[in-house]
């Protein structure tokens, strides 16, 4: 559990700082360079990705179950888990659904979290979407607050690649990841 601890600490903590102190971080980004400071920050935040998933591997298997989900979660769970993914997808094109949605990719990941925080109580499980909720819905907070809005024309075509993109990477966590990377089957 230690190394799971301490890859939430790095993802998180380096994202939290970039959400809750922009300044420091603009005038640490100033400081290093933006190519040093992105460089830094993207090592930072895959060291803790790399550090969470290794901890949850150790640590699944005699993780204590910290709530018993229900019967339906796991249909309630690939829904919005479905959703997420095609929010996730909808930044990287101009459609209507980041210009209605404005932060589309923290509720992408604040509906990922959700349904699996819906679906599993193991304290692994727990800690790593916790930790991911609490950073996309700081990040969505901030963004009211500032007031980001895009401003560009919505192209349909954009909205129709973040559908087919989000069901794709849904297919894909839910046919090949789960079942053969982390060994968790899904149906059956």
């Amino acid at each position: 559990m230690t190394i799971l601890l301490v890859g939430i600490i790095l993802f998180g903590g380096s994202h939290l700082f970039s959400v809750l102190l922009p300044s420091v971080r603009n005038r640490l980004q100033a400081w290093l360079g933006e190519a040093r400071f992105k460089g830094l920050y993207s090592l930072v935040s895959v060291a803790g990705i790399g550090l969470m998933g290794w901890g949850y591997v150790l640590s699944r298997d005699n993780g204590e179950m910290l709530y018993f989900p229900s019967n339906g979660a796991r249909h309630v769970t690939m829904l919005l888990v479905l959703l997420g993914f095609i929010c996730m997808s909808a930044p990287y094109g101009n459609g209507y659904i980041r210009k209605w949605l404005q932060n589309p990719f923290s509720i992408g990941v604040c509906l990922w979290s959700i349904g699996h925080l819906i679906a599993n109580g193991k304290t692994p499980v727990v800690l790593i979407y916790l930790t991911l909720l609490v950073i996309a819905a700081l990040d969505i907070i901030n963004n009211m607050v500032r007031r980001n809005k895009p401003m560009f024309e919505p192209r349909v075509a954009s909205d129709i690649v973040a559908v087919l993109a989000g069901f794709l990477v849904y297919a894909v966590m839910l046919f090949i990841f789960h079942p053969y990377v982390l060994g968790v089957k899904i149906f059956g």
